[in-house]
């Protein structure tokens, strides 16, 4: 058997080929900090529930660290298709290997996620809340948007649906789901370095001020 690349945290950047995975199955991924707020549990739930809508092999990779890091993956022990990751110093070769980005942060300090980004520029669809600038990311002018967004302010149960159905829609639509990933790319396009500086000023001038 090959071996599969490591980081310096341990966690297989090889993910697809060393757990046996087909083409078939579909990977999300949510990298954060492992706080409530950063719906760690929505995403787990969210997973579940394409899984039993589908029928298809859904499996979710969670990247990070956090105070809810032990309690979260004792709780969902018996889910053997969630993967608790830890934390990694350079998450991308991993997320790249995915299929979905799903961030469902009801984080109230929420500015502008890296994490969807890295998505993006990976080619993922992300299925996101709408907590700060996430709807300005994924905002798009013409064509297939790159994903979706829900409202932060639904409950955990009506979040978990609203996000699982525009996943299942996506999957169900592989015209859709190819202009989505494309238009992913574009969209990480529009965020050169000094365009997220820019950003990062306006948000902080806005906020601060």
């Amino acid at each position: 058997a090959p071996v599969a690349r490591r980081s310096t945290s341990g966690a297989c950047l090889d993910f697809r080929e060393s757990h046996g995975l087909t083409g078939e199955t579909i990977l999300f991924v949510l990298a954060s900090r492992a706080i409530h707020e950063k719906g760690w549990q929505v995403a787990i739930d969210v997973t579940d529930s394409v899984r039993r809508m589908t029928g298809r092999d859904c499996r979710l990779l969670l990247i990070g660290d956090g105070p809810d890091f032990r309690v979260l993956s004792r709780k969902n022990s018996d889910k053997d298709y969630v993967t608790f990751i830890g934390p990694m110093e350079n998450p991308h070769p991993l997320i790249a290997q995915c299929d979905f980005g799903i961030f469902p942060s009801v984080y109230r300090g929420e500015s502008f996620p890296l994490f969807v980004l890295e998505c993006l520029s990976c080619g993922l669809p992300v299925i996101a809340s709408d907590c700060g600038e996430i709807p300005e990311i994924m905002k798009v002018e013409n064509g297939e948007p790159p994903g979706g967004v829900v409202s932060h302010t639904l409950n955990k149960k009506a979040m978990t649906t609203a996000m699982a159905s525009l996943i299942v829609n996506l999957i169900g639509d592989e015209k859709r789901l190819r202009n989505a990933g494309e238009q992913a790319r574009r969209t990480a396009d529009r965020f050169s370095m000094s365009q997220l500086a820019e950003l990062y000023l306006e948000v902080m001038h806005r906020h601060v001020t």
